[in-house]
């Protein structure tokens, strides 16, 4: 039951996040991750926390390493991308990374829901904060070394 109410506060900020706007005429929705992408540095930021926080909240609901470490792929290819001026604007998008790690969850309590109700629920340990803590920094210096670079390529120009 607590996996279900996580699940469903997820899925409305990821449809916050990638999906708010639809554009009319068109199938492209795109919601405040896109918009916030259009301030440099700080709308990449933040749209790396939010996604961070899905992460999390994945790892309470006993996510496995593995189911994770394609979650962080998921949020740093589009933290790292969507720092890139224009192109990754239009990424954003398109991808709809935290869209994406809300079908993987479902896809993961799917399976745990078919289990028996006997089996004790992983917590969130000391060692997968940990993990999860030094991946976040690492896609965050990711963020900051894209940003750096293309600051330097464009004072060189």
């Amino acid at each position: 039951m607590e996996n279900q109410k996580a699940l469903a506060r997820l899925r409305t900020i990821a449809r916050a996040s990638d999906a708010l706007i639809t554009v009319p005429g068109t199938n492209l929705k795109f919601g405040l991750d896109g918009i916030l992408g259009l301030v440099p540095g700080i709308g990449d930021a933040a749209g790396l926390f939010i996604g961070f926080y899905v992460v999390i909240e994945a790892a309470r609901m006993g996510a496995s390493t593995a189911l994770l470490v394609r979650m962080l792929g998921n949020i740093a290819l589009d933290a790292i991308v969507g720092a890139v001026p224009v192109i990754g604007d239009l990424f954003d998008l398109a991808y709809g990374a935290n869209l994406r790690n809300v079908r993987l969850i479902e896809r993961h309590v799917g399976i745990e829901n078919t289990v028996s109700d006997t089996v004790p629920k992983r917590r969130l340990k000391l060692a997968a904060l940990t993990f999860l803590a030094v991946a976040f920094a690492t896609i965050l210096a990711g963020v900051v070394g894209t940003i750096a670079l293309l600051a330097a390529m464009l004072r060189a120009l």
